[in-house]
């Protein structure tokens, strides 16, 4: 069976980084690296870290002198993995004992597995988040327009994460996937050709009533914006083939995503002047599509 890397990228996450851990540990996987990478934690996560680095040998940790963000942290627990298959698991979640076995079982039908999620909210309560997707075998035309960059419910080949890292550097400049950090996934989604859907659900996702994703600024409303152009040209070029079906994924994007949520939270003068902006888009989105 494939060894296989866990990363996780934790700031701050004392009061949960136990329980992720922990239900990594437990894993039935045997040959199975844990990498958890301390992106600046200014709280008691690094203390804690260090006492579970000395009590379990398979954890390795790293430590970043500041804070570099989610992504970031998890690309350099890529670079230090050494299994030929890596996944993440965010640092305030946790997983099912036999998660990893069955996932890496599963990669013997295609690059890159993919399930489905258990959400948990802040009263103890669980509900199913199942994808719009059959479960098997499906081919790029079917998962790439349904299917996110996060690499949390996903089990890949760790140095196709790493390609498509390296070619949207070279495409936009040194670092430039940290303002589209789902990137490199998208590539080697694509880079793939398909996926294994499986329906299995023991990622649970804990639902966090201070998430950020419930807040925009008009600087960062204009920056996603401008990522969904600049994900489709940088895709449709590596891969001109799929251009219709990643037109259509950002042009869905755009809409459910990008401007549902610059609606909600942004006043409608300020709205008022990203409109532009995104006429502009949709149109290009739709003539590709």
């Amino acid at each position: 069976m494939k060894k296989i890397s866990l990363i996780v990228a934790v700031y701050n996450g004392e009061k949960t980084i136990w329980r992720c851990v922990e239900s990594l540990l437990a894993q039935t996987l045997p040959d199975c690296e844990i990498i958890v990478v301390d992106d600046g934690s200014t709280d008691g996560t690094h203390k804690l870290l260090e006492g579970f680095k000395d009590k379990f040998p398979r954890l390795r940790l790293i430590t970043c002198a500041e804070n570099r963000g989610q992504r970031a942290a998890q690309y350099l627990g890529y670079l230090a993995a050494t299994g030929e298959y890596v996944s993440a698991v965010d640092a305030d979640d946790y997983v099912g004992p036999s998660r990893f076995e069955s996932l890496c079982e599963l990669s013997v039908h295609a690059p890159i597995v993919v399930s489905a999620m258990t959400r948990v909210e802040t009263d103890g309560h669980t509900h199913p988040m199942a994808k719009d997707l059959r479960t098997g075998l499906v081919p790029v035309e079917e998962f790439f327009p349904v299917l996110y960059g996060e690499p949390t419910d996903k089990l890949f080949p760790r140095e196709l994460v790493l390609a498509g890292c390296e070619r949207y550097c070279l495409f936009h400049g040194d670092n430039a996937w940290r303002q589209s950090a789902n990137m490199p996934l998208f590539w080697a989604m694509l880079k793939a050709g398909r996926i294994i859907h499986t329906g299995q659900a023991d990622y649970y996702y804990t639902n966090s009533p201070d998430s950020n994703s419930k807040t925009i600024t008009l600087e960062r409303a204009d920056q996603e914006l401008s990522n969904v152009l600049r994900r489709y040209v940088f895709l449709s070029h590596e891969f001109p083939e799929y251009r219709q079906t990643i037109a259509r994924k950002f042009r869905n994007f755009l809409d459910h995503n990008i401007w549902t949520k610059i609606s909600m939270l942004l006043g409608p003068d300020t709205r008022q002047s990203l409109e532009g902006r995104y006429q502009y888009i949709k149109k290009t989105l739709d003539a590709a599509a």
